[in-house]
């Protein structure tokens, strides 16, 4: 485990009296806003985005000739979904459901007016479109990745929905850790390690095995943003958030600041 630090204050005036290290897995773009919030409460950011994103450019005919049929709403599974979207179309006055707070607040900020969020799963989803469309009142559009978690579709057309999916982008993993992310694993540098997806989960646990680190995983707190995430991790040490957003994780990130935080 890191070394304690010097006392720090956090923006709501708490006084900690531990530093602490973290390592970041989202996609660069993704992790902006989240390494300045962590480097305002004193964290020190490693930032090892294990997905890498690539946008189609051949889904924006598929996508503007979805739009012109009019869509009764968009569905947007992902951040990377919301800003595929934006680039690909400049109309900002569409029906949008993203699948959570994160792709909510990203959506609003590239513009979309008419912006709703489920609870910030796929099951959650569905049930939110469920509740608040009609399968009578026209298709859904999903704009997704390459990848998706669950099944969206599948789970809406049992409920009588035509769901039509685009693929926007594609999330590609790396194949193996930075050195310096590895040897601050090996030197124990690390307190925690936040994950926003199941699938970067998988991508870390299936890293550090191939790298024979597994076992040193015992020292750090692996920061998951819901239970789906958690069932993709098999270390001990694992925190879920109360609830699928931001402030929540890093709610976490604060009581592992002040060690009151117990593990799953």
């Amino acid at each position: 485990m890191c070394s304690p630090g010097s006392a720090s204050m956090l923006e709501n005036g708490t006084l900690f009296a531990k530093r602490i290290r973290v390592l970041v897995t989202r996609p660069e773009q993704d992790a902006q806003r989240l390494v300045e919030s962590l480097k305002k409460r004193g964290v020190e950011v490693l930032l090892e985005p294990l997905l890498t994103i690539e946008p189609q450019q051949g889904a924006k005919p598929k996508i503007m000739a979805e739009i012109l049929r009019r869509p009764q709403a968009i569905l947007l599974t992902s951040s990377n979904g919301v800003r595929a979207l934006a680039r690909f179309t400049d109309e900002r006055n569409l029906p949008v459901i993203t699948v959570g707070t994160i792709s909510r607040q990203e959506a609003e900020r590239l513009g979309f007016k008419q912006v709703s969020a489920g609870g910030g799963d796929v099951d959650a989803l569905v049930k939110y479109v469920a509740e608040h469309c009609k399968p009578d009142a026209g298709f859904l559009l999903h704009v997704a990745g390459s990848v998706v978690a669950g099944d969206l579709s599948g789970a809406l057309e049992e409920k009588g929905f035509d769901v039509h999916r685009v693929t926007a982008y594609r999330a590609e993993p790396v194949n193996h850790l930075s050195e310096r992310t590895k040897a601050a694993i090996i030197n124990t540098e690390l307190d925690a390690i936040m994950f926003y997806s199941p699938r970067t989960a998988k991508v870390f646990d299936a890293l550090m095995k191939a790298e024979r680190l597994e076992y040193l995983a015992r020292n750090i707190t692996m920061v998951a943003i819901s239970k789906n995430v958690l069932s993709a991790l098999s270390w001990r040490q694992v925190q879920v958030a109360a609830e699928p957003s931001n402030d929540a994780m890093l709610k976490l990130i604060d009581m592992l600041r002040s060690d009151n935080v117990t593990s799953e």
